[in-house]
């Protein structure tokens, strides 16, 4: 019987195999080892700006408001985003399998390995200020595409339905508050004729207000102080120039 390296050798000859070289072996390791760390970094820049943009505009709160506003939250989740984590997910799947740590482990097991630390390195990159330097510095060089990114991920309902916004209070009465949301809108929400448990919230207290459109007026079914529950920190707070707030005020009165 013909020996493990006899055959190895009559299988080359019979099949006119070449060996490459050990610098290209090196080399093409290395550029599978950088292409794949460069696609989880990717990842984890997705992932981190799907949690931002949800926490800044209050997606990332609605389960507070009840178990029911979870499909909510996901809902809200930008679609291209959401594919392209999942389309970089494969590919580093892909590129690992090259390796020995990979292919020794279940398919299942390392998917889920990358993609729980893709979500939790993620989450961590979202509390910090990257993000909020990348939409200035679209902003302030007109990048449109970054912009884009950086926008709410579901328009206003402008029919009956539950919504949520996510702001710093501008100015506050019995009746309504105003608010400056993340991308600089502002909006007024109104309190019902209904509500009786509605405290006004101090000028520059980070808010989030679930509430429901009747005609074009965003009415509000509850209010939490956003700074309580931890997503993105605060939003600016008591950081307002005086004479901005001695504006608003004049203007509500």
């Amino acid at each position: 019987m013909k020996n493990l390296k006899s055959k190895i050798l009559e299988s080359v000859q019979k099949n006119n195999l070449r060996m490459i070289p050990k610098w290209k072996f090196v080399l093409y390791s290395l550029l599978g080892l950088v292409g794949m760390v460069f696609a989880f970094l990717l990842i984890v820049f997705v992932v981190s700006l799907i949690l931002f943009v949800l926490s800044r505009y209050g997606f990332m709160y609605m389960p507070f408001f009840g178990v029911m506003h979870i499909f909510q939250t996901f809902r809200a989740v930008p679609v291209l985003l959401f594919l392209a984590a999942v389309l970089l997910i494969v590919l580093v799947e892909v590129l690992s399998r090259q390796y020995e740590f990979s292919f020794k482990h279940p398919l299942l097991v390392t998917v889920l390995s990358s993609t729980t630390l893709a979500l939790v390195v993620g989450f961590v990159v979202s509390e910090t200020k990257m993000h909020e330097y990348v939409k200035m510095y679209a902003k302030n060089n007109h990048i449109g595409m970054m912009e884009q990114i950086y926008d709410r991920p579901e328009p206003f309902m402008r029919r009956d339905g539950i919504d949520v916004i996510r702001g710093e209070v501008l100015f506050s009465s019995p009746t309504s508050t105003m608010l400056k949301l993340f991308n600089d809108v502002e909006i007024i929400a109104y309190v019902s004729a209904t509500d009786t448990i509605y405290v006004p919230p101090k000028i520059g207290d980070d808010i989030v207000i679930l509430g429901t459109f009747v005609d074009d007026h965003f009415m509000i079914v509850r209010v939490r102080d956003a700074r309580s529950m931890h997503f993105g920190g605060h939003m600016g707070g008591r950081r307002m120039m005086n004479q901005n707030i001695e504006g608003f005020n004049t203007m509500m009165k």
